[in-house]
């Protein structure tokens, strides 16, 4: 029984997901209703199958039970009823999508707790990616005209101590955790609610770029991570039909790695002159080695893995090619 419950419940959560990305901001089409009308049926009829199962009674999947209570809840209220004006049809299915979300995080968090892994969720936020774009264009004039390179680690440590402190301190108090995601819920996903948010694993990045001592390493992986990863959100959620692994698309992989080459080439040229063309080249590894980071990034923070993988692939181009950084 407690075998039938899991798959059950993970088949669940995996089909609420599915509606998810199907109604997300960037994919949503009104010719795609009734498929997401039909992916609803399927999530109610689980419902029923799941609610019905002796095991969820449990008291140590108290968790479980209400998540999966509160996806019914959402559904009853918000799933849209059939009506012929399509910018209203567009605004209860949004509706449905902003209520089903932390729903969907909910019961994911639950899962996690019964040792189940399912997808986290990451819709579109424009916000964030503007942020990105942002926070990397402040970071990488402040690494190449303020600090000098022996200030790189000391910072990143700060930064890296303050931000697990600000984790630790989610974890101990409820109330400041939400507090922290009112305040930042315009740019965060909904999963960091439960889990270390990005901005922790940003931090320990530049904590473990800073080890290397290499100013040029640095920016060469923050501009990667700062201009590749959010195109490649944008290309991905709105064209990525070319699915690869870990729901990454092919257009999406590519678009990271055709900005993350432009972005840290450019970089190098306006930092290193010194290297001319071979610019390109620790470019191309920076970009290449960012980009399987990204598409394999399955339990590790693409925050986290995506630096240190560029760092790593300019790195080896730079030693295969005798260039000192």
């Amino acid at each position: 029984m407690q075998a039938s419950l899991a798959i059950e419940t993970r088949a669940l959560a995996l089909d609420v997901h599915t509606l998810l990305s199907e109604l997300d901001v960037a994919r949503w089409r009104a010719e795609l209703e009734q498929a997401a009308r039909a992916k609803v049926r399927s999530i109610e009829a689980r419902l029923q199958a799941v609610r019905g199962m002796e095991g969820l009674s449990e008291e140590r999947l108290a968790g479980l039970r209400a998540s999966v209570d509160e996806v019914a809840g959402v559904l009853r209220a918000y799933v849209p009823q059939a009506a012929e004006d399509a910018e209203q049809l567009r605004s209860e299915w949004a509706a449905l999508r902003a209520r089903l979300q932390p729903a969907y995080e909910a019961m994911a968090n639950a899962l996690q707790a019964q040792a189940i892994h399912v997808p986290t969720r990451r819709p579109t936020n424009y916000a964030r990616n503007l942020l990105h774009f942002g926070s990397a264009t402040l970071a990488l004039l402040l690494v190449h005209l303020v600090l000098p390179p022996a200030w790189l680690l000391p910072l990143g440590a700060v930064l890296a101590a303050w931000a697990w402190s600000l984790e630790a301190g989610r974890r101990l108090s409820p109330r400041f955790n939400a507090l922290l995601m009112a305040i930042l819920g315009r740019f965060a996903h909904p999963h960091e609610a439960y889990r270390v948010n990005s901005s922790t694993w940003y931090c320990t990045a530049f904590f473990v770029l800073g080890l290397t001592g290499s100013t040029t390493l640095v920016l060469v992986a923050l501009a990667v991570l700062g201009y590749a990863d959010p195109a490649a959100a944008i290309i991905g959620r709105r064209w990525g039909s070319l699915k690869l692994v870990n729901g990454r698309s092919l257009q999406g992989t590519a678009a990271f790695f055709g900005v993350g080459l432009l972005a840290s080439g450019v970089v190098l040229h306006l930092t290193r002159a010194d290297l001319g063309g071979a610019a390109w080249a620790l470019a191309a590894g920076a970009a290449l080695l960012g980009a399987l980071a990204e598409l394999f990034s399955l339990r590790v923070d693409d925050n986290l893995s995506v630096p240190a993988a560029a760092a790593a692939g300019a790195a080896l181009v730079a030693l295969l090619l005798g260039l000192p950084l």
